[in-house]
């Protein structure tokens, strides 16, 4: 299942949020980091995110929702 992952800049931080998951995170660094954030604590591999178009103000993701291995 594919997560889409939306990120927003937000008083110097910037906010992920996984859609349908309820899975949110920040991150002061940027944008790719918030989303990882979000994928390390769904427990699904960050190293899969992709950056897909969208319109500002929201920075998007998607990740195929693989399982992290131990």
């Amino acid at each position: 299942m594919t997560i889409k992952i939306n990120v927003r800049l937000c008083c110097g931080s910037y906010l992920a949020r996984a859609m349908g998951l309820g899975v949110t995170a920040s991150s002061a660094e940027s944008p790719h980091a918030a989303a990882q954030s979000v994928c390390r604590k769904a427990g699904i591999d960050p190293q899969l995110l992709e950056q897909i178009p969208a319109d500002a103000p929201v920075i998007k993701f998607q990740n195929p929702g693989e399982v992290m291995s131990s």
